[in-house]
């Protein structure tokens, strides 16, 4: 009897060890993630700063503000997290470790998680639920309130985001755009604007009713890693090096030896010792590749060139995406073509990213527009067309060229200006060495000076009131003429001082275009040489350098077609179409 009931119960032990054991196999069911929007904290409060940048990689159909490729500053900062905010806040501190209030570059509302599984009769569930039961410090992960995100980076983005006639209605994050590790993070943020009732937009949208507009920013973050690049620091803003060439700079505010602020100014530019990357984008058309890998005449092998004639050991190389380099991914220089019409977009933008404390450049992107190109082509043989028809001098420009005595087709044609060693001498006083954009375009910064058309009124006041008795009250007009004009230059100037600097872009205007015989050439050879010479100019400001029109009054060029095709001596600087057209 005492063994049935040692046997009964041996076969219960079993059957209740067999069935523990089957509980045990059961599959944990985890929290539901529909959109895997919950990430691990580790990744994040690393102790260490982070490089981020917020880049425009989509916009919809509907035309608003900006263009895919526009970005903001790069920014060096770290990561915190508070009960309800995960902060990203500026790392550096002019005043060093102070009690001033730290500097959120932006925050995200969160929510911190926590799972694990609860014991119910003593017993552990296989089911995952929140853990409410620790402080949000010790959870360690968080969800992101995405509605309530703002891209509060735009404000540091150049030009082109002019949200006053736009309302940000709705903010997600697009799905699949995540990637959280501990060497990047990136994401993208969708925002839906709508077109605001007290303000006219202008845009055709607007016109035909359709009044909703979407931009898609992508956030990109990498780890500020140690790195034996040596800054180039001027001497002040008088250095030579800054004196002679357009370079883009990073100015610094430190405290000296006297307690007061005082600016640093280093070069931006790439690491000289190493090879640096850059990426076709993966939908980058076949057809245009040439220009940038072409072994004689592409862009890189151009550019190596340089580079080895001139000492330096720095060179560059081309590959194509294999789908993980994509456009504002800060750990990747990319080449875009852009095929989509865009009312915003200018024909090619060329920003680079520098360190905010080294101004070495991490990476760098160029944006085409190609679109337009076509259209651009037959408006301007159909407008010489009928220039051909009709003559061109206006009534004002004849009279104008009685005073300059010349054509009004020569006014533009600046070095012939240092033929004269009288005028050329006066032409250079007002164009000073810093000279580095057109005065008054809207994208000049610092320290540009007046553009031709300026100096060609202050021409003709001062040959006009030569001409005139120096008693006669028309003289004392045109010598007041002057004095506006100059002191109109000067204010310009010290609000062009205070602007950032960041001129990488290049617009196709009429301006642009004038004066080109289109009809000696195919439409394929205009498309391919404006392309080419778009891409040079904005690969340039890539390398760091700033626009340079100084290029188009430099003695060795003469605009005279008999003698040269060339119009400047400089890539950064803006040519005409005929000037485009050929030039090697």
């Amino acid at each position: 009897m005492n063994a049935r009931v040692a046997k009964g119960t041996l076969y219960v032990l079993i059957a209740v060890a067999l069935g523990a054991g089957c509980a045990k196999k059961r599959p944990v069911e985890k929290v539901y993630e529909p959109d895997a929007n919950r990430w691990a904290k580790a990744n994040f409060d690393t102790g260490k700063n982070w490089l981020g940048k917020v880049t425009v990689v989509k916009t919809s159909q509907n035309d608003g503000f900006g263009f895919v490729g526009l970005q903001s500053d790069m920014k060096l900062g770290y990561f915190k997290f508070t009960e309800n905010e995960l902060q990203y806040i500026a790392a550096q501190d002019l005043y060093g470790k102070s009690d001033n209030a730290e500097q959120v570059i932006n925050s995200w509302s969160i929510s911190h998680s926590d799972y694990f599984r609860p014991t119910v009769n003593g017993k552990v569930t296989n089911q995952e639920a929140e853990n409410n039961r620790i402080g949000w410090q010790e959870k360690r992960y968080f969800k992101v309130d995405w509605e309530t995100a703002k891209v509060s980076e735009k404000n540091t983005f150049p030009y082109g985001i002019n949200t006053r006639c736009w309302n940000p209605s709705v903010t997600r994050m697009v799905d699949g755009s995540q990637e959280v590790a501990a060497d990047h993070v990136s994401f993208i943020l969708a925002v839906d604007y709508v077109e605001s009732g007290s303000c006219f937009t202008g845009q055709k949208n607007s016109q035909i009713g359709i009044e909703t507009y979407t931009v898609h920013y992508k956030y990109s973050f990498i780890p500020d890693v140690e790195s034996d690049y040596k800054p180039y620091v001027y001497t002040g803003e008088n250095d030579p090096l800054l004196k002679k060439f357009g370079y883009f700079n990073t100015t610094l505010a430190k405290l000296n030896e006297y307690n007061q602020i005082e600016n640093v100014f280093l070069m931006n530019r790439w690491h000289p010792e190493k090879t640096h990357t850059f990426y076709f984008t993966e939908d980058f058309p076949a057809e245009y590749k040439w220009i940038y890998n072409d072994p004689q005449i592409g862009i890189i092998a151009r550019t190596n060139k340089l580079l080895a004639d001139n000492g330096i050991k720095m060179r560059l190389e081309i590959k194509d995406s294999d789908g993980s380099q994509t456009i504002g991914d800060l750990r990747y220089s990319m080449i875009n073509f852009v095929d989509e019409a865009s009312a915003s977009a200018p024909l090619g933008y060329g920003p680079s990213d520098a360190h905010p404390l080294t101004g070495e450049i991490i990476s760098a992107t160029t944006t085409i527009w190609t679109s337009e190109l076509k259209n651009y082509v037959r408006l301007y043989k159909e407008q010489i067309e009928k220039q051909a028809e009709q003559p061109t001098a206006s009534p004002l420009y004849k009279s104008i060229e009685g005073i300059l005595g010349e054509s009004y087709q020569d006014w533009q044609r600046t070095a012939l200006f240092a033929q004269d060693d009288g005028l050329s001498s006066y032409y250079r006083y007002l164009l000073p060495e810093f000279t580095y954009n057109q005065f008054g375009n809207f994208f000049t910064i610092g320290r540009e000076e007046p553009t031709l058309q300026t100096t060609a009124l202050e021409r003709v006041a001062e040959v006009t009131k030569q001409s005139l008795p120096a008693a006669s009250n028309l003289h004392k007009t045109f010598e007041s003429s002057q004095n506006v004009i100059k002191d109109h230059n000067e204010t310009m100037r010290h609000m062009l001082d205070h602007t950032k600097a960041n001129s990488t872009i290049y617009y196709f205007t009429p301006e642009v275009l004038g004066g080109a015989n289109l009809q000696e050439v195919d439409e394929k050879t205009v498309i391919d040489d404006i392309l080419y010479r778009t891409a040079i100019h904005e690969f340039g400001h890539n390398l760091n350098l700033r626009h340079n029109f100084y290029g188009s009054v430099d003695h060795a060029i003469n605009r005279e077609e008999s003698e040269s095709i060339n119009g400047t001596s400089s890539v950064m600087d803006y040519l005409s179409l005929r000037d485009e057209i050929g030039l090697k």
